[in-house]
């Protein structure tokens, strides 16, 4: 039997472990380094992360690209992420793209590594590179455009991660074209989609399993998502949605 283990780290970040590989998603943990930007909710630190295979990061705000810099230097993982983002690894001590710590992709792109195919899809938000100079000085330099991703495993299992994003034309080609089983998506509205939108990608995606993010970190961001729930059995019956708390846990089977 096919499975995947996602474990909820904290607001949009993940880790996705697939028959012994490591993959973090938007990894944004808890570490003072970061002072006041740090992530409020992880329970996890840099130093809980021993081992990682691919790092993906969807964007250069400091809510996602997080510590991903930091674990691919510790762990040597290989960081998949766009061309500006791997510029800007690249000036902090990552090669960029060059195997096994950096691989570029652009929308419609795609990477084998490891046990999944990771193809880059587009996202419908606003982006810039805010991490070590905004930091220190405020400083933010160009970041390409954010970015979703569809995960292929090996194992015949299909994940989609929006990354931060509202509801766009393009959820549709990636449903039909991917059928992904599992949609990771935002639902704390703010700077993304809210429970209404959520709803209706699930309408338009189809999956079976979908994981909101996104919500609950900031007082502005909250989600009811018993709401949703209710809102998602309407749009899309056959889709289970499936609340995690920080730290938690689930496996997907099939």
């Amino acid at each position: 039997m096919a499975s995947i283990k996602i474990t909820f780290i904290g607001h949009a970040s993940f880790l996705f472990e697939n028959e012994g590989e490591k993959t973090y998603f938007d990894p944004w943990l808890k570490d003072p380094n970061l002072g006041d930007w740090q992530n409020p909710v992880s329970p996890w630190s840099l130093d809980d992360i021993t081992e990682a295979d691919v790092v993906c990061v969807t964007h250069g705000h400091i809510d996602h690209i997080g510590n991903a810099i930091e674990i691919v230097k510790k762990t040597n993982a290989c960081l998949i992420c766009s061309p500006e983002v791997g510029m800007y690894a690249d000036k902090h001590g990552i090669p960029y793209d060059t195997e096994p710590t950096g691989y570029a992709l652009n929308i419609g792109g795609s990477a084998k590594v490891g046990k999944a195919t990771y193809t880059m899809v587009p996202a419908c938000h606003s982006t810039n590179m805010m991490l070590y100079e905004y930091l220190e000085d405020k400083t933010m330099g160009a970041d390409g455009q954010t970015c979703g991703f569809v995960i292929s495993f090996d194992n015949g299992i299909v994940l989609y991660d929006s990354s931060d994003t509202g509801v766009s034309a393009e959820m549709q080609v990636i449903g039909n074209m991917y059928n992904p089983d599992i949609a990771i998506m935002p639902a704390g509205g703010q700077y993304t989609m809210g429970l209404r939108e959520f709803a209706f990608a699930c309408h338009v995606i189809r999956p079976k399993v979908a994981i909101p993010c996104h919500y609950d970190t900031f007082p502005k961001q909250a989600a009811d998502i018993d709401k949703l729930r209710e809102m998602v059995a309407v749009t899309s019956p056959r889709t289970e949605v499936v609340k995690l708390l920080p730290g938690e846990s689930y496996t997907y089977e099939q």
